[in-house]
C-alpha cells in the first residue's frame, strides 16, 4: 500500500556536480531534509480551441504548449550543506580552499566576482516516496533564495529558495544517499558589522571568531540586531527558456540580471543612519554565524559579506513598545582588485564545513 506521508518523502540532490549539458541527469549525492510543506510539482501549460472563429459553444479540444518542474526548497534550520547547494547554483561561482592548518574543514566562497555571465549552472534532483517510486527531476536552477536569521529563543537560521526544473521527469534508483550531518546554522554565536570604512580583502579562513570583522572600522551592532536578511533573485525569465525547435521544456538556464537586497532591523541609536540614507553614504557589511567545530579551531557556519552598499530606505517604526530601524542596503558592485575575489564583486558569501565541493 502506498503512504502519503509528507513527512517521509525525501530528496536528493547532486550538490557537488553540476550537469555539463543542461537537462540531461546525473547522479546525485546527498540527501536534503527540507521542509514538510515543500512539494515539488509538475507544471504544464495548455490551450483549447474555445477561441476560434466559427468553433462550437464548448472546446472540442486542447493542446499541451509547455512543461516545466516547480521545486521550492526550504529549510526553516538550513543547515551549512544547504546554504553552499543553494546559494552556489544560484550565484554560479565557487571556490573552494582548505583554510592553511585544516585536514577535513573546507571553507566554499560564493561571490558574483567569477559569475557575470548569464547562463546559470543546473544540478539533478531525485524525489522519493518510498522504495521504488523515485522521480528524476534534471534541470533544476536557482531563481533565488532568501537567508534569514531573527532574535529570539529560536535563533535557527531559515532559508527559501525558488528553483524550476526543464520539465524532463524519468524514474530513478538512488536509494543510498544519506544527510550530510551538520548542525543548522544559529544566530546564538553570531557577529554582525556595519562600517564605512572598506573591505580588507581577505574573509577569514577559520569561521571561528565571529567579533572579528574584516571591514576597516567596523561598528559592531550583534546586539542591536533583531533580524538579519540576505535575499537574492536572478529574475529569470521563464518563457524565454522554451527555445524554437527545442520542444516543450527548457532548453537553457538563463539568468536576466541579478538583484539583491540586505535588510538589517535593529534597536534605533539615532538618526545616524537616516542622515547616510540621505547622503548616499557607502557601506560595508558582515555577518557571521558560527557553529560547532569541524575540527579543532575550525567552525561549521557561513559568513556574508558585501564590500559596498548603499541604503534604500530607513524607516523607524515601533515594535512591541520598542523604537528599531529597517535599513535595506542595496549591495553594489565594487571593482576593487587588491584581494580575494578578485574583483571584489556585490557579495561574497562563505560557507564553512566538511564537503569537498559544490557545483564545480
Amino acid at each position: 500500500m502506498a503512504t502519503n506521508l509528507n513527512r517521509i518523502r525525501k530528496l536528493y540532490v547532486s550538490a557537488a556536480t553540476a550537469e555539463s549539458t543542461y537537462g540531461t541527469a546525473i547522479a546525485t549525492d546527498s540527501m536534503l531534509k527540507v521542509d514538510a510543506g515543500v512539494i515539488t510539482n509538475r507544471e504544464v501549460g495548455v490551450v483549447s480551441n474555445n477561441d476560434l472563429v466559427g468553433g462550437t459553444e464548448e472546446a472540442t479540444e486542447q493542446f499541451l504548449t509547455n512543461q516545466s518542474v516547480a521545486l521550492p526548497i526550504a529549510q526553516a534550520r538550513v543547515k551549512p550543506h544547504t546554504l553552499a547547494t543553494i546559494a552556489s547554483y544560484g550565484i554560479g561561482e565557487t571556490d573552494t580552499t582548505t583554510p592553511g592548518g585544516a585536514s577535513s574543514a573546507r571553507k566554499h566562497q560564493i561571490n558574483t566576482s567569477g559569475a557575470p555571465n548569464t547562463t546559470l549552472p543546473s544540478f539533478t534532483a531525485e524525489g522519493i516516496l518510498k522504495s521504488g517510486v523515485n522521480q528524476v527531476y534534471p534541470g533544476i536552477f536557482v531563481d533565488g533564495f532568501n537567508f534569514s536569521v531573527n532574535r529570539g529563543a529560536n535563533q535557527f537560521a531559515s532559508l527559501t529558495s525558488t528553483c524550476y526544473g526543464c520539465g524532463t521527469v524519468s524514474s530513478g534508483s538512488d536509494n543510498s544517499r544519506s544527510e550530510i550531518d551538520e548542525d543548522p546554522i544559529s544566530g546564538s554565536t553570531a557577529g554582525i558589522a556595519i562600517g564605512t570604512g572598506v573591505f580588507d580583502g581577505a574573509t577569514e579562513d577559520t569561521n571561528d571568531d565571529v567579533s572579528s570583522f574584516d571591514i576597516a572600522g567596523a561598528s559592531d551592532i550583534t546586539g542591536q540586531v533583531t533580524s538579519f536578511e540576505y535575499a537574492y533573485q536572478n529574475n529569470v525569465d521563464r518563457d524565454f527558456l522554451y527555445q524554437v525547435g527545442g520542444g516543450k521544456i527548457y532548453n537553457i538556464a538563463e539568468k536576466t540580471a541579478r538583484s539583491q537586497t540586505v535588510t538589517i532591523t535593529k534597536l534605533w541609536q539615532d538618526d545616524t543612519y537616516r542622515t547616510g540614507l540621505y547622503n548616499q553614504t557607502e557601506y560595508s557589511l558582515q555577518a557571521r554565524f558560527k557553529g560547532a567545530d569541524i575540527e579543532a579551531g575550525y567552525a561549521y557556519g557561513g559568513c556574508f559579506t558585501v564590500p559596498k552598499a548603499v541604503l534604500q530606505s530607513a524607516d523607524v517604526s515601533d515594535d512591541g513598545g520598542r523604537i528599531v530601524e529597517t535599513l535595506t542596503f542595496l549591495p553594489l558592485w565594487d571593482a576593487t582588485t587588491s584581494g580575494t575575489p578578485n574583483p571584489f564583486g556585490s557579495v561574497i558569501i562563505d560557507v564553512f564545513n566538511a564537503q569537498t565541493a559544490y557545483a564545480c
